[in-house]
Formats: C-alpha cells, structure tokens, sequence
C-alpha cells in the first residue's frame, strides 16, 4: 500500500505489485506507480492476459539493457501495450464466425452502398488499418477483414 498525496491508501492488486517489483528499467526510473497503475487497470478490463503482460514487460526492459535504451516509465509502457492479438492467423473459421462475418459484411456493404467488389477492396483495407484503431475499435476491424475473405 502506498498514501497518495490526500493522506488516503492505495490498495494495489498483487499482480501489479509483482510487475513493479520486477520492472527493472535501464537509464530511467520508473515514473509514477500512481499512473502506472490506472493503466494497468484499463488493460486488465480489457481482458488481456496479465502473466502474458508481465512476460512482455520484462522481456521489454531486459531487451533495453541489452541494447542500452532508455526504457519508458511503466505507465507509458503500458498505454502503448498492445499484446498479439488474441486469435492466431491461421486458426480455421467456425460455422457460426462466418455467419456473423457474413452478416457483418452485408450491413457494411449495405450502410455504404457498394457494390459487391468495391465492399470487398474496402473490407481488405480495413486490414491495413487496423493497428491504427482504438482497440474497441480492433476487433471490429478484424472482423471485416475476416468478412472480406469470405465467399
């Protein structure tokens, strides 16, 4: 635990903790635990695996004393988080995924008023965006992508 400025205690989750404790930032403090906490809260709503987290954590400060680079405070870190995405490139479609990419892709298509091939190069674009969106925006965006690879 730890006062912040107004007196009053921060009950930090065990699993942050583990993660400060292991920082071991090279040519740079820290930062904040205060910050580096609240987005550790926002991945963690997100779902993202947190043992996964800590692993990229660590293997991002290590790759910095290796190289001597500065690493970035832990909050900064983990605002530019972004964990491989949950679902390997190469894991075959379900029946049901692609009802609802064909779904999806008929209410783009019709919201945009294509035509069938001008849906198709617009979906695939998406793809090369992707990265780019805000990640509630992401998964969205990978399943138009996944739409315009269907029949």
């Amino acid at each position: 635990m730890q006062q912040n400025l107004f007196g009053s205690r921060i009950d930090y989750k065990s699993e942050f903790e583990s993660l400060w404790t292991k920082w071991r930032p090279f040519d740079m403090s820290k930062g904040s635990k205060k910050n580096a906490y609240e987005s550790y809260l926002r991945i963690n709503k997100l779902g993202y695996d947190m043992s996964k987290l800590e692993s990229d954590a660590l293997n991002y400060c290590a790759e910095c004393g290796q190289r001597k680079v500065k690493t970035k405070h832990v909050s900064t870190w983990l605002n530019q988080y972004e964990p491989e995405a949950k679902q390997p490139a190469n894991t075959p479609v379900t029946k049901e995924q692609q009802i609802q990419f064909a779904y999806v892709r008929k209410k783009i298509i019709e919201s945009l008023g294509l035509d069938a091939s001008r849906a198709r190069l617009f979906l695939s674009e998406v793809k090369n965006i992707k990265n780019e969106l805000p990640p509630d925006l992401q998964e969205f965006a990978l399943q138009c992508s996944q739409a315009a690879r269907m029949p």
